[in-house]
């Protein structure tokens, strides 16, 4: 095998695909991606970690002679980054692989490309189609909901969900809930139903998607799912176990519904969270006609009152938020819209609203006002 390759888009692909490879394994090769090679000018970066893989078409490359070879992930990145060079030359050695630039050699030890696991392509089956911008919304406002780690559900996944012919994304940790529908062109039949993706796939896609206008098709499987740009394919398989009914955290009755300007109001309650601790992160909101106030208060720390103009006429009503929970929420949001905070009392599930159908319910901190 030969090929020379333009040094800057070899390391763009591997430092995508760096994503994927595990730290640890107990099979080396996993960290390690595989270049497949065929003239005159096709190659293919392959990397997994056997539960999410990467297909990455590599552009800018001359093969001499076809093959595949086998790289490590760290050494490499590191070689790519310091070399000066535009075009380097990889070559299969004996028992190893040459990268060559205008005045520097590294001979790098490596592994049978023979052993490495393959990563699954789409085939010809029907594939949903969007616009990576679209899916790009769907990841970013629900994934950050993901719970850490979770026994009991799959709380660290997000839900897929079909239902009355659109697609939501749903993420939820138990004290937030996140779901965003998106427009997605459906292609043939889709059973009613769910499937549960894991945060470092979805974070794994929002790497390779650049122009919010490139199509992405996609597939759901039983147990795995495929998505598909011009130059990527990212498989995964799917998280097992059962999502909660999230339908019954959000308060079938409104009495409170409270315009807020997303752009300041991320401002204020970023004020209203430095004077948190853990011992009292609690912020307390009192949304009164035409005024929010916001008071904090820790020992130690001290307190702060916070205040901003609110376009709001109706009856007060006081509530205690997590600022974080909120402020995670904001900061995915574009600063000149508006949301709609809806509230039933201030004990009950609060659940704000953008005009794309965009809901974010927060559980409020009770305590003795």
């Amino acid at each position: 095998m030969k090929a020379t390759c333009h040094r800057e888009g070899l390391l763009s692909a591997f430092q995508v695909a760096s994503g994927v490879v595990p730290q640890r394994s107990p099979r080396p090769i996993l960290r390690s991606v595989k270049l497949v090679f065929s003239p005159p000018d096709q190659a293919t970066l392959l990397a997994t970690d056997l539960e999410i893989g990467i297909r990455y078409l590599l552009s800018g490359i001359d093969v001499d002679e076809a093959g595949s070879i086998v790289l490590p992930v760290g050494e490499t990145m590191s070689i790519l980054r310091e070399l000066p060079d535009e075009r380097i030359n990889l070559r299969a050695g004996d028992g190893g692989v040459l990268i060559e630039a205008a005045s520097s050699r590294f001979e790098l030890a490596t592994e049978d490309p023979q052993e490495f696991p393959d990563v699954p392509e789409m085939g010809s089956e029907p594939a949903h189609r969007t616009k990576a911008g679209v899916l790009l919304g769907m990841i970013r406002r629900t994934s950050f909901a993901c719970a850490s780690e979770n026994s009991r559900y799959a709380l660290h996944s997000v839900l897929v969900e079909f239902e009355e012919g659109r697609f939501k994304f749903i993420a939820t940790d138990s004290k937030r809930l996140a779901i965003m529908p998106g427009a997605v062109e459906v292609a043939g039949e889709v059973p009613e139903g769910n499937w549960l993706l894991p945060p470092k796939a979805l974070n794994l896609i929002t790497r390779v998607l650049a122009d919010p206008e490139e199509e992405v098709s996609f597939v759901l499987r039983d147990n795995e799912a495929l998505f598909r740009t011009g130059k990527v394919v990212i498989y995964t398989r799917l998280v097992e176990g059962r999502f909660p009914k999230y339908q019954d955290v959000i308060p079938p009755e409104v009495n409170f519904q409270i315009p807020l300007p997303v752009g300041p109001f991320y401002g204020v309650v970023r004020q209203s969270r430095i004077l948190t601790n853990d011992e009292s992160r609690g912020v307390d909101f009192e949304f009164a006609e035409g005024e929010l106030r916001l008071e904090s208060r820790a020992s130690q720390l001290g307190q702060s009152e916070v205040r901003m103009p609110l376009g709001y006429s109706g009856n007060s009503i006081g509530v205690t938020y997590d600022p974080q929970l909120l402020i995670d929420a904001l900061k995915v949001l574009d600063p000149s819209e508006e949301i709609r905070l809806e509230l039933a009392d201030n004990r009950r599930a609060s659940v704000f609203r953008t005009r794309d159908d965009y809901a974010y319910v927060v559980m409020p901190l009770i305590r003795d006002r």
